[in-house]
């Protein structure tokens, strides 16, 4: 029998293949806890890294912008109420008024911030009555603003103006025909004794009739977000003229911020005299109306309609209103010390002007004082922006804001300094939005107590990264947890 040629242990040859098999296989068992311990590693301080990262903060214009976005977006914590998107609610804890009042809807704010210190039956739809020329007078003052307005123009009343042709029983600054006066003394004419015919006189010197006047003041109106407030006509005589004291509230609470020049100018004045002699007309181009009065021919002084100027400490506007419809009506301000309030009473009582008078008053001035004794504005606390780390996004984090930086309402007495404590996670999931809500800052007093809440909102966009970047991510998150168990996620 012929002999194999094969010797009994294999060739040579493979045996050298058997030993690298058996060197490669054992040096790819032993790279493979290395190439773990190195993934381990790179992972834990991947995570050391993003825990304690702190994102380049972005300018002032991006972070307007997150909290237009935040405003925009229409949830509850960024806007209250739809119809009135200036006010807020107050957060924390504090005071509450117990009246009680005689109107039957009233709101109190501060006027700094738009928080709502007290309400009753705010959203009933009532005619504002006179009130209804503070929307006239700011339609007045964005024409100022444009330039198609002066002050210190010199107008000449149209006919649908003069006191004679304006109806009995109103309010009134006698315009009469032929006078001359300035659009300074027709404003001054609106807010100090209510002047009708002054409005209807605005109406045609801004938009040369009465019609597209209301126009401009239902465009306002619109554009401040007030939904449930119309005008047609801009006096307040007519019962169709409609608002609640909320939108009235946050609408003051706009005037006020926007022309506060007009709260000294033109509502805080005591009294009127008109006209005088340099509005009189010339010879022979007045009224023949018998009644001088009416005609506009001899000087009349009167008090200012809204009867706490002079008398409650601070007061400084803003419009009364009446109508038979409406019943008696104050849109109040008052400043002290640096805290400036604002309430709105409609539909209060009476039986005559005297009694109806009376009720507004007491209404307002309990509001007031209740609300001086009580809160007071105070600067909110400075506060560092806080880093949120955000998994699986593109930017891997984001700062949080605070929705406001305007000043708080705080109850009076609460012993500062002022601190703010963030509320909210050390990271979130992506995709996240600028202005979306990511915590809270809680603002307290030094002895601990809440006095107020703000929320706290992304500064930039994450939005979901590749899939290679979220895998990694994951193993990142995984290594965070371990280093930081609670409050990572």
């Amino acid at each position: 029998m012929r002999s194999s040629d094969k010797a009994p242990g294999g060739s040579p040859a493979s045996a050298r293949i058997d030993r690298n098999r058996a060197g490669a296989a054992k040096a790819l068992f032993a790279a493979v806890p290395a190439f773990f311990a190195f993934v381990t590693v790179a992972a834990f301080l991947s995570a050391w890294d993003r825990l304690r990262s702190e994102p380049t903060p972005v300018t002032g214009a991006e972070e307007a912008l997150a909290r237009s976005a935040w405003y925009a977006s229409g949830s509850r914590d960024a806007v209250p109420w739809p119809d009135a998107p200036a006010l807020i609610a107050a957060g924390g804890s504090g005071p509450t008024f117990d009246g009680p009042l005689h109107a039957a809807s009233a709101i109190l704010i501060d006027a700094s911030n738009g928080t709502v210190l007290y309400e009753k039956d705010a959203d009933i739809e009532i005619p504002p009555a006179s009130m209804t020329k503070l929307v006239a007078m700011y339609v007045a003052f964005r024409a100022m603003d444009s330039g198609t307005l002066a002050p210190d123009e010199t107008i000449v009343p149209p006919e649908a103006s003069w006191a004679e042709n304006i109806p009995p029983h109103s309010s009134l600054m006698f315009l009469g025909k032929g006078q001359r006066l300035t659009v300074r003394e027709l404003l001054r004419g609106m807010a100090t004794v209510s002047g009708n015919d002054a409005a209807i006189a605005l109406a045609w010197r801004v938009s040369g009739g009465v019609g597209p006047f209301v126009d401009l003041m239902n465009g306002e109106v619109r554009r401040l977000g007030l939904s449930r407030t119309r005008y047609v006509e801009p006096t307040g005589l007519s019962e169709r003229n409609l608002t609640t004291a909320r939108e009235f509230a946050d609408f003051s609470s706009v005037y006020a911020r926007e022309h506060p020049e007009a709260l000294a100018e033109y509502h805080s004045v005591a009294k009127l005299t008109y006209p005088e002699a340099h509005n009189l007309p010339a010879e022979g181009e007045g009224s023949d109306n018998p009644n001088p009065v009416l005609a506009g021919l001899v000087p009349i002084t009167q008090r200012a309609t809204n009867p706490l100027i002079g008398v409650l400490p601070g007061c400084d506007g803003l419009k009364t209103g009446y109508i038979d419809e409406s019943g008696y009506n104050l849109s109040l301000t008052a400043e002290r010390d640096g805290t400036r309030f604002i309430s709105v009473t409609l539909g209060g009582p009476g039986n005559n002007a005297a009694e109806g008078n009376r009720y507004r008053e007491e209404d307002g001035r309990a509001l007031m004082e209740w609300a001086f004794a009580s809160w007071v504005t105070a600067v909110q606390p400075e506060t560092a922006r806080h880093a949120v780390v955000v998994w699986g996004g593109k930017k891997g984090a984001i700062l949080a804001i605070p929705a406001r930086t305007d000043p708080l309402t705080v109850p009076k007495g609460s012993p500062g300094p002022f601190t703010a404590k963030a509320v909210m996670p050390r990271a979130v999931e992506a995709p996240v939005a600028a202005g979306d809500r990511v915590g809270t800052l809680e603002v307290q007093d030094a002895e601990g107590r809440l006095v107020s809440e703000i929320p706290l909102l992304a500064d930039r966009n994450s939005p979901v990264a590749g899939l290679p970047a979220r895998s990694w991510d994951r193993a990142v998150r995984a290594a965070a947890g371990i280093m930081v168990p609670s409050g990572t996620d």
